[in-house]
């Protein structure tokens, strides 16, 4: 008589096979799952523009139909090297000049002067 050769997964046990299995369609799940997070922020813009954005119209000045206008004092001969919006709605506005760097916190709904930080060098 002949005798059959036993299958190899005939000595592997049935909760091993399910672990797997398991496994095997939580990757590819996870592989959609990154690919789909990945394709919805290459096709939204960023969050920090949306905040600037958002900062730059919002306020009484804006709600009313009339331009914000307001004056920031900047020193002569110094340039604004950067603008960033907070989180509570005031932009930190960094101002460069000769030999020192000033840090303004301006609130464009108040159209006020927060708080204002010297910045210089350490002798």
């Amino acid at each position: 008589m002949s005798e059959t050769a036993p299958s190899a997964f005939a000595t592997v046990p049935r909760a091993l096979i399910a672990a797997v299995i398991g496994m095997g369609v939580a990757i590819v799940l996870g592989v959609a799952a990154l690919a789909g997070i990945l394709i919805h922020r290459m096709s939204s813009p960023p969050a920090a523009i949306s905040a600037a954005t958002t900062t730059a119209v919002s306020g009484p000045a804006a709600s009313s139909g009339m331009p914000l206008e307001t004056t920031l004092p900047v020193p002569s001969g110094a340039r604004i090297a950067s603008v960033t919006a907070r989180q509570d709605g005031t932009l930190a506005i960094l101002i460069e000049a000769v030999g020192r760097e000033q840090l303004v916190i301006w609130n464009p709904d108040a159209r006020r002067i927060v708080a204002t930080l010297m910045l210089q060098p350490a002798p």
